[in-house]
């Protein structure tokens, strides 16, 4: 019986999204009509959100996401990620370097409240536009922040989790990096961070000497604070999923 409404709340869940998207797909160029159809999984999932096509810069970086993006619920499996999070209705979720905002729009339809951060103004204005045509109680549950390279601008104590998906390898200075963003979660808060193995994978990824290893991440999560260390690497095929908590 639960499994069942599990499924049901996937069916709906992806049935939404893709509604909201063909809502957004009048602001957008023939381009991210066709990359919208292109980038559906079989399972009817888009996983490409178009924006508006201002300056040429965004349809530049949405050609680029959408080549990384194709597929990318079939392997990153986003149900699955969710439920690592625990509960999350009404907790208020930082997600750093949201990019699109694959995980945006999914925590906000299950109630939480996201800051969707990310050191690039062209991707602010992908959720920012993208946000426009949502239903006004969605839109209440997601806000942009516009960070800075070694600082994600959170206040002290400003959010129950965050979480960290395909970005690690982008942060200089990572560790120094978790230790600010440790400020910024609550007492009893938690950080998911999901990031590509270190092998060879047939799926877009930063090459191998850019990836943070799981030993490496675990050394930073350690050496910033941070408390019961948990790694999953057995969950998904080419990620793992590393959990910590905030005393």
């Amino acid at each position: 019986m639960i499994l069942g409404q599990i499924v049901v709340g996937e069916v709906k869940t992806k049935l939404y999204i893709c509604f909201v998207l063909v809502k957004t797909i009048k602001f957008v160029s023939l381009f991210f009509v066709l990359a919208f159809f292109a980038s559906c999984d079989n399972d009817g999932k888009s996983i490409f959100k178009p924006n508006r096509i201002e300056p040429p810069s965004i349809q530049d970086k949405g050609k680029s996401l959408y080549k990384e993006n194709v597929g990318r619920s079939s392997w990153q499996q986003p149900e699955l990620v969710m439920n690592k999070m625990g509960d999350i209705d009404g907790k208020v979720i930082a997600d750093i370097g949201a990019g699109t905002g694959f995980f945006v729009l999914r925590m906000a339809y299950k109630n939480a409240k996201v800051i969707a951060i990310d050191i690039d103004p062209v991707m602010v204005n992908y959720i920012e536009a993208f946000k426009e045509n949502l239903p006004a109680e969605i839109q209440s549950n997601i806000s942009t922040r516009l960070a800075e390279e070694n600082d994600p601008k959170l206040k002290d104590g400003e959010v129950d989790k965050v979480i960290i998906i395909n970005t690690v390898s982008y942060i200089n200075k990572l560790q120094d990096y978790l230790a600010i963003l440790k400020k910024g979660i609550k007492s009893e808060g938690f950080i998911m961070i999901l990031d590509y193995k270190s092998k060879i994978i047939d799926i877009p990824a930063p090459p191998l000497d850019d990836r943070v290893s799981i030993g490496k991440l675990q050394m930073y999560l350690a050496n910033a604070g941070y408390k019961n260390i948990i790694v999953d690497d057995t969950s998904l095929e080419y990620q793992y999923i590393v959990t910590a908590e905030v005393e």
